[in-house]
């Protein structure tokens, strides 16, 4: 008899320490819920932000890419169109263990760098880089191998080109 009690007693102070923990999961949740409603209702107008510097901005300078955002969020603005306030693609569209990742792999973390990786990663087309110091190279190479396709790096003067062309195509 004295057994089941102290059972009891166990059972009762985790079932209380289970109902107080809950509680503070749904304050939680309720904030969480609040800030998602929010965001949903943004979600249009970020992503068209988003979307136009991942097809548009690719090969301009971070102060020319700055001014178009800024462009941008004017003009949902003016079209009254709910948006986060100052939306940038980095904000919206950044995953920090992704961008996280790219750094490990050699992408300088400053803001432009990891617009790149944005553009990079979410742009269907190849994008056009420019770069003097071969940090985006060295990114790249460092980048695709982590990538379960893979990358192929060969130089003009190799003797396999076309053996790793065509090997490229045919399994993509």
């Amino acid at each position: 008899m004295d057994d089941d009690i102290k059972e009891c007693v166990i059972k009762l102070e985790r079932a209380k320490k289970l109902v107080f923990g809950l509680s503070d999961e749904q304050k939680r949740w309720g904030v969480d819920i609040q800030l998602m409603e929010k965001n949903g209702e943004s979600i249009t107008a970020n992503c068209l932000i988003a979307a136009g510097m991942i097809a548009y901005a690719g090969p301009f300078t971070s102060i020319y890419r700055q001014r178009l955002e800024a462009s941008w969020n004017a003009s949902l603005e003016e079209l009254e169109l709910i948006h986060s306030p100052n939306c940038t693609m980095r904000e919206f569209m950044g995953v920090a263990v992704v961008v996280q990742g790219w750094n490990i792999c050699g992408l300088p973390k400053d803001d432009t760098s990891t617009e790149n990786g944005i553009i990079i990663e979410k742009s269907k087309r190849f994008t056009l880089m420019i770069d003097p110091q071969n940090q985006a190279n060295r990114f790249i190479k460092n980048w695709g191998k982590e990538r379960p396709e893979g990358i192929e790096v060969i130089k003009n003067s190799d003797p396999n080109i076309m053996r790793v062309i065509e090997k490229a195509i045919q399994f993509g």
